[in-house]
């Protein structure tokens, strides 16, 4: 069902798509809502695993992949190399991200979660020259949760938030699509806007 609430200030933190047809909702912010809907975003996906610790992992933290490499994972993270807090589990900790801008409809995320845990272990077997032994996976999924940040992004979100500011105050707009992608990124988007929403509270 559809349901009403009346909020005198309000924080949007979803997905692009999902933002962008808020907006337009609003009425009277439809050039803010376009450049919105303009900002092109990929789908991604990590799987988290624990292997065993005969796996002889890289003294390093991960690996990053050019976007023009053929491979289909694009970065992995040896979380109890990077975070040696984390190395206190049975098996090393270790990250396998998937999902790129302009990845085909048959791309990696098109398999179901069985299929792409294979592919990450598969994966790190070619980065450590081992298969690894699985004792625990685990997948996550983001639809459209990484936004392209292009050439005059900032220029964009600023003409954003400046046509929210004069046509709905008390509206603010945070996530990956305005500071960039990455948790401290998002981390430091909804403080600025808490401290925003809460001056014009106390006005």
């Amino acid at each position: 069902g559809t349901a009403t609430e009346t909020a005198d200030l309000v924080v949007v933190a979803v997905p692009v798509p999902r933002a962008a047809p808020l907006l337009r909702g609003l009425g009277g912010v439809d050039d803010a809502a376009a450049a919105l809907a303009g900002v092109r975003t990929a789908s991604s996906a990590v799987v988290a695993m624990e292997v065993d610790r005969s796996l002889d992992l890289p003294e390093h933290s991960g690996v990053l992949v050019a976007t023009d490499e053929p491979v289909p994972f694009k970065a992995m993270t040896f979380s109890s190399r990077k975070w040696p807090h984390l190395d206190t589990r049975p098996g090393h900790l270790v990250r396998v991200s998937f999902g790129r801008l302009d990845d085909a409809p048959d791309g990696p995320l098109s398999a179901d979660d069985a299929s792409l845990t294979r592919t990450a272990e598969s994966a790190l077997a070619g980065v450590c020259g081992t298969t690894p032994t699985v004792l625990h996976a685990r997948v996550r999924r983001w639809p459209d949760g990484l936004p392209e940040i292009g050439p005059g992004h900032t220029r964009t979100v600023a003409g954003i938030r400046e046509e929210l500011a004069a046509h709905a105050p008390g509206l603010e707009l945070v996530g990956a699509a305005t500071e960039g992608v990455g948790v401290p990124a998002c981390i430091g988007s909804a403080r600025a806007a808490a401290r925003r929403l809460a001056a014009k509270w106390q006005d």
